[in-house]
């Protein structure tokens, strides 16, 4: 609908006729902005650390710890004396948090490290010394043992299969060798 003025009206722009109160609330928002003190994020925390041997599996290790303000979690391992090379997958952490280790070595000390994320920050504990055990007596004389045959024109896209032509009659698939 066009606006109908009459002659000698003021005939000022809705921003002219109105720049003082934009100027006004401007104001008054950069005010109430800029008296407040800028946040910045906190670290998350470590309170505590433990490290204890897998219940059925001497190849495994628990890593208990306790968080603060921690979004997710993981845990930097790797042998006594050399670099924390591996990684757990990452867990979203809770207050108190209990993460495995797998694919541990017999007989071997390692070094563990938790380490905390959140507000786009990162916390590390200190290191954790650990030791797996022996692996039981029956375990150290078997050897696992496959036998697949490879098609000529490996690798293809089809995966190779075990069938009872590659396999001995008789074989269970575990052969025992002597003890060291």
């Amino acid at each position: 609908m066009p606006i109908v003025r009459r002659h000698g009206q003021d005939t000022r722009s809705f921003r002219q006729a109105h720049r003082g109160c934009l100027a006004v609330l401007l104001a008054g928002v950069a005010g109430a902005c800029g008296s407040d003190p800028v946040l910045e994020p906190t670290p998350p925390g470590i309170a505590s650390v433990a490290v204890a041997a897998g219940a059925h599996n001497v190849l495994h290790a628990v890593v208990t710890a306790s968080l603060l303000d921690a979004d997710s979690v993981t845990v930097r391992y790797g042998v006594a004396g050399a670099t924390l090379d591996s990684v757990t997958p990452v867990a979203i952490a809770h207050d108190s948090q209990q993460l495995d280790v797998l694919g541990l070595l017999p007989r071997t000390a390692y070094r563990m490290q938790v380490v905390a994320y959140g507000h786009g920050l990162s916390a590390e504990s200190d290191t954790v010394a650990f030791t797996t055990g022996d692996l039981p007596t029956t375990s150290r004389h078997i050897r696992p043992v496959a036998l697949i045959r490879l098609p000529a024109t490996w690798p293809s896209r089809r995966m190779p299969t075990a069938s009872s032509s590659t396999i001995p009659a008789g074989w269970s698939g575990i052969e025992r060798f002597p003890a060291a």
